[in-house]
């Protein structure tokens, strides 16, 4: 005989304990519709339906699934009205297993995720993921005001934000407060920096094609060639190589050009090698200017060996410029002197005197007035250079009141200075002159000691 299904008004309000309810041995059909409501069940029950119980007391409720095979491990679902969170997790013996849930706090608008192993997450077939995106068309796509990603190294107390900052793609170092990375949106890669100008420190790679490289009080390029000789940095015109900087010899640093006849330069101890189009040093083979395109000025502390690499070929002096002789057994010097430069005469002019290697030449004019003059003597004059005994001779002329004539000179008791004077039908030296005015035409050329 069917048994009569229990109404609702059979039920007492707060009578329906766990006590009562047995797994299986009441079932839906015993029971008439919407008889069993909230206010026939007790507040201490916790009652089990099929492995899920349901519990709930003056700090929130509580779903959750039992049955697992180890430790009754199932599905729980809370709520705290005490803390105003909700949860949804695992559960062990129908009680929460905090670090693996889902935390949903109402007061501050967070939605917290825990778990005690790896969280994998599975897309369809997009295989896409939004974050504040409700259409994601990559792996993660987020979309933010500020939508950074945060790398909090605890270990380390170092923290560093990748993402979008105010329009620029950047990485920056929460820690020390600075921007490691950049692109901004022309296309700029910066580091170090954020200003794209070339004089704030730090590297700018520009979307044209060029960077520039800034730093204070150090180097901003380091090009670091290991074990072998050989290029360290190679320029390209149009995909060809037309010149490099590199290495040979372990240290000795080349610069040259790689284009067919050119050359280049090498730097060893002491010295800077001219070169081939491939760097190795040459012999006679490059020019220093052209006809066309000349240096300017060389300034030589040394020699430099013309016509062939021997001493002979050592020009090792080269100097111009005026002096004013000591005269000796003379009334008087020179009133005044003409030279190369100043064809006036004065008493500071002194005479012009070039000297190449050991060659010296003497140009100008000694002017001695009436009075003050060559009166029959045989004058001495000192000389810019010193020579050798008897090595400086030969005539110069000189005008008197309308006439010239020709005088000898040598040096045959000093190496400093020589002496004028007048040969005989004897070859003897004798003095010459008067008392009257004489000028002094010299160009006398000789070899200095």
């Amino acid at each position: 005989m069917a048994i009569q299904k229990i109404p609702n008004t059979l039920i007492a309000d707060n009578a329906v304990t766990a006590a009562k309810i047995a797994n299986g041995t009441l079932t839906a059909d015993d029971i008439a519709a919407n008889s069993i409501t909230a206010a026939k069940l007790s507040a201490s029950t916790s009652p089990t339906f099929g492995g899920l119980t349901v519990a709930g007391n003056a700090t929130g409720s509580t779903i959750a699934s039992t049955g697992g095979t180890t430790n009754n491990r199932g599905m729980l679902l809370s709520h705290q009205n005490n803390t105003n969170q909700s949860y949804v997790g695992r559960s062990e013996n129908g009680a929460a297993d905090t670090g693996n849930r889902i935390t949903f706090d109402y007061d501050n608008d967070k939605m917290q995720l825990d778990s005690d192993g790896d969280i994998i997450l599975t897309p369809g077939s997009s295989n896409n993921v939004g974050i504040g995106e409700t259409n994601p068309d990559a792996s993660l796509h987020i979309t933010s005001n500020t939508p950074i990603i945060s790398f909090d190294e605890s270990d380390a107390s170092q923290e560093f934000r990748i993402g979008s900052f105010g329009g620029s793609f950047a990485i920056y170092d929460s820690t020390d407060s600075a921007y490691r990375f950049v692109v901004d949106g022309s296309g700029n890669v910066l580091v170090g920096k954020t200003a794209t100008d070339n004089t704030t420190a730090g590297t700018r790679i520009h979307p044209a094609g060029y960077a520039s490289f800034t730093i204070a009080n150090d180097y901003p390029i380091i090009a670091n060639r290991l074990s072998s000789d050989g290029d360290i940095a190679v320029f390209r015109k149009d995909g060809s190589t037309v010149g490099a900087i590199g290495v040979v010899s372990g240290n000795n640093l080349k610069i040259h050009s790689t284009s067919s006849s050119h050359s280049g330069l090498s730097f060893g101890t002491g010295i800077v090698y001219a070169t081939d189009n491939s760097g190795d040093a040459t012999n006679n083979g490059t020019d220093l200017g052209s006809s066309s395109y000349t240096w300017k000025d060389i300034y030589l502390g040394g020699g430099a060996y013309i016509g062939g690499t021997g001493s002979a070929n050592k020009l090792d002096d080269y100097e111009e410029g005026t002096y004013i002789p000591t005269w000796t057994t003379v009334t008087g010097n020179p009133a005044s002197y003409r030279n190369a430069d100043n064809t006036s005469n004065t008493s500071t002019n002194g005479l012009s005197y070039v000297k190449i290697g050991r060659q010296v030449t003497i140009s100008g004019s000694a002017f001695f007035s009436s009075g003050n003059s060559i009166n029959n003597q045989r004058p001495f004059m000192t000389l810019p250079f010193a020579a050798k005994l008897y090595s400086v001779n030969g005539v110069i002329s000189t005008y008197n009141t309308g006439s010239e004539q020709s005088v000898n000179y040598l040096n045959y008791n000093a190496t400093n200075k020589i002496n004028f004077f007048k040969l005989d039908s004897a070859g003897s030296h004798i003095a010459f002159g008067t008392n009257g005015a004489i000028e002094l035409y010299i160009n006398i050329t000789y070899q200095a000691a």
